[in-house]
């Protein structure tokens, strides 16, 4: 019916709108026997929700109190509490299918009220009504503007379609006729650019506004768009603040927040937060040209989802020359605001290092359960040796949080000859060799490299002594000792019972494993006094560190265990006074099953 249509045209109208402006906002407001607010300026964010609530707009009917409701709109709409923004241009659209009835609000007084002062008005009349004298004169009274470009007429309600064209170029114009200052001619969409999901992008448009800039939000699926910046007041005083040269989204339990770095604004820089289309908080450098917010990396470090920590580069920032800092922050979930933690502790010798230019997430490499970061410092060396320059810090996650020190420092003349500017762009979190562990990519001039992380396993041992001591008054005793073993490893691992099973371990050197003891002897000499020692046959034993103990060949003792015979200070072991701490030597190949708890070592006298 008339009603659907009409409602069909304010759906095209404003999603017609939203793909041309950027930072239009609607509200709607219907009038019949009650002037209802469907929804206001500040319900925009989302373009397809609000586009939604026109579509479930239920009529109300009866009498058409026309000035009242342009009286409402300038009472409990065009407020800033309801969404209006000061520095904004007013347009207030009345589409009517009749004269006014019953209306006990004079449009006169109406359009005559200051608060009407810099409000543009359009005019759409439906139907014969309008070929009235009284009616045609309402409807160029309500419209701010001539008849042919602020008045409409049409027959029905099918023939709206027809208006939608000449109301675009008549609300929006042709960008960029309208005054000196350009909006998005040079806008430079896709400076930087983050992907939410499978159907959102968020784009970086630094030249937005003489610079100043902005984000895009881009819905692929309904083509329409939503532009974030600091209002156009702000903008203009923040020219060349470069807002969207660096862009993230941060996940939090309440919904995203869009991150968007300004690194020349007020000169020491700025990151941007923004929440459903507001601006929620701002992070300001300290540094006057260090750049700050050039680079952003958000960080679930116990990867549960949501974000822990924001990461911002400032890497022209100065203590002797351009060295570089990152700066931590971390994400207050009660309030959702951002807090200074510190900057990561990194003692840059090089002048003009840039530590900082990138940072990413480069998932967990060493196996700990916790998310882990790489930064780059792309002129690292560079005034030592000008042919291979440039280094990456591998920074490890722990609970929730970074460690402030590196673990690894990787420089490009331990990579190639000739790697350049070797850091100047980083990403990782991916099995690139599809051998189960996480690789790096870094870039550098006119190549890039892949870097392999190493497995990494992880034992805990402990030993139970049974007696736990040995009573003096006995002659000869007997000592069991029970030594487990526990594998954590990244690899893929089986258990059985209490074994595990390591598919495939490939290390570059052997690794060791020690076995100290401390052996004091309070009371009388001891003759002939041995110790036993059986373990796996995974562990290859090498030597004793003490000239002495002397230990035979093993000899097997069960299927998968080898025995041990040591003597101790042969024929005597006197008395000390102190105690000796000694400790066995055993290399680790890892070329089949370990057991949890293996080796029983006997000692008696």
């Amino acid at each position: 019916d008339d009603f659907e249509r009409a409602k069909a045209f304010i759906h095209k109208m404003m999603k017609t709108l939203y793909e041309k402006c950027f930072e239009c906002d609607f509200a709607v407001v219907q009038y019949g026997f009650e002037i209802k607010t469907e929804f206001d300026l500040r319900e925009n964010w989302n373009p397809n929700a609000t586009l939604q609530k026109v579509l479930d707009i239920v009529q109300v009917c009866n009498v058409t109190k026309t000035a009242s409701a342009m009286q409402h709109a300038l009472d409990s709409i065009f407020i800033e509490s309801h969404g209006s923004r000061k520095d904004a241009a007013k347009i207030m659209i009345v589409l009517t299918d009749g004269e006014i009835l019953l209306d006990e609000m004079n449009l006169t007084t109406v359009i005559n009220s200051p608060k009407m002062a810099g409000v543009e008005r359009y005019a759409i009349g439906v139907g014969d009504a309008f070929k009235k004298p009284k009616a045609l004169n309402e409807l160029r009274l309500i419209a701010s503007g001539p008849d042919d470009t602020n008045v409409f007429q049409v027959t029905n309600y099918s023939a709206l379609d027809g208006l939608l064209s000449t109301l675009q170029q008549s609300i929006i114009g042709i960008e960029g006729t309208q005054g000196d200052a350009l909006e998005y001619e040079l806008a430079q969409s896709g400076f930087s650019v983050q992907i939410l999901d499978k159907r959102v992008l968020m784009f970086g448009a630094v030249g937005a506004f003489d610079w100043s800039g902005g984000i895009l939000l881009y819905d692929l699926a309904t083509k329409t768009a939503v532009f974030l910046n600091e209002s156009k007041e702000e903008a203009k005083k923040a020219k060349y603040s470069y807002l969207g040269y660096s862009v993230a989204v941060v996940r939090t339990g309440y919904g995203p927040l869009y991150v968007a770095g300004a690194p020349r604004h007020s000169m020491t820089g700025k990151v941007l937060v923004f929440q459903d289309g507001h601006l929620k908080q701002t992070l300001q450098g300290e540094q006057v040209g260090s750049y700050f917010g050039s680079e952003l990396c958000p960080l679930d470090v116990n990867r549960d989802g949501e974000t822990d920590l924001l990461l911002v580069g400032a890497p022209f920032y100065h203590i002797q020359g351009e060295e570089g800092r990152v700066y931590v922050y971390r994400l207050e979930t009660e309030t959702g605001s951002f807090t200074l933690e510190g900057h990561l502790n990194v003692q840059v010798t090089t002048q003009f290092a840039r530590f900082g230019f990138t940072v990413a997430s480069i998932g967990d490499i060493n196996g700990d359960g916790y998310e882990d970061i790489a930064v780059g410092a792309p002129l690292e060396d560079h005034l030592s040796n000008s042919s291979s320059f440039g280094s990456i810090y591998i920074f490890n996650g722990e609970k929730d949080k970074i460690k402030s020190s590196f673990s690894q420092r990787v420089k490009a003349s331990e990579i190639s000859a000739g790697l350049q500017y070797f850091g100047q762009s980083i990403d990782g979190g991916f099995d690139f060799t599809g051998d189960g562990l996480q690789d790096i990519a870094v870039g550098s001039l006119e190549n890039v490299v892949v870097l392999r992380s190493r497995p990494v396993v992880h034992f805990l041992t402990s030993m139970r002594f049974n007696p736990e001591r040995i009573l003096i008054f006995q002659n000869s005793s007997i000592v069991t000792a029970k030594l487990c073993f526990n594998i954590i490893s990244a690899l893929p691992v089986s258990q059985q019972g209490n074994k595990w099973e390591l598919k495939e371990l490939v290390v570059g050197y052997t690794k060791e494993v020690s076995m100290n003891f401390l052996l004091n002897n309070s009371g009388d000499d001891s003759y002939m006094t041995t110790m036993v020692l059986n373990y796996p046959k995974n562990l290859h034993f090498k030597k004793p560190s003490s000239p002495a103990i002397h230990c035979g060949q093993p000899i097997p003792f069960t299927s998968v265990e080898l025995s041990l015979n040591c003597r101790i200070g042969h024929p005597v072991f006197k008395k000390t006074t102190v105690s000796r701490d000694d400790n066995f030597h055993f290399s680790l190949p890892l070329n089949g099953t370990l057991s949890s708890c293996t080796g029983i070592p006997y000692l008696y006298s």
